[in-house]
This record gives structure tokens, sequence and C-alpha cells, in this order.
């Protein structure tokens, strides 16, 4: 018998890539891509793009401001290590 193969939710794998561009290439405060440039950016759905963002959101490395009708921009938060 063949071992199954099991892959993440494409929302899992779309959180990490995310994960990497926040600790590599955006410090707090900046402005992170749109859910749309996500979208575009990565060939995803708008449904897993804000699953991802969602999910980053909880996991606190980032929150949501509102930019305009279904667009959102991330502002980034400090890493709690780089809290004081």
């Amino acid at each position: 018998m063949d071992p199954l193969i099991v892959r993440d939710p494409v929302y899992q794998e779309l959180n990490q890539r995310l994960r990497v561009l926040v600790t590599r290439d955006f410090g707090p405060g900046q402005k992170f891509p749109t859910e749309r440039e996500i979208v575009r950016r990565f060939s995803v759905s708008r449904e897993t793009a804000n699953k991802a963002l969602a999910s980053l959101v909880s996991e606190g490395c980032s929150n949501f401001a509102k930019v305009w009708a279904r667009s959102f921009a991330v502002r980034l938060l400090p890493m709690i290590s780089d809290r004081s």
C-alpha cells in the first residue's frame, strides 16, 4: 500500500511564504502588500489570501488596517522578541 501524500492547505503554504516576507523585507509599521496584490503575486484566490493574512494576524505577526472596500493593507507589529 502506497503512503498517502498529505499537503498543507494552500492558505497555510501562503502563510509561510508571507511570514518570510514579513521577517525578511518588512519592518514594524511598514505597509505590507494588499490582499489584491497578494492574489496577483501568488496566483491564489481572494479567499485564500484573506485566510492566510487572517492567520498571520491571529499569530500576532500583523494587524489589518482597512484601506478601501475589499482591499487591505497590513501594518506589521514588532515581533515578540523585539518588544521590551
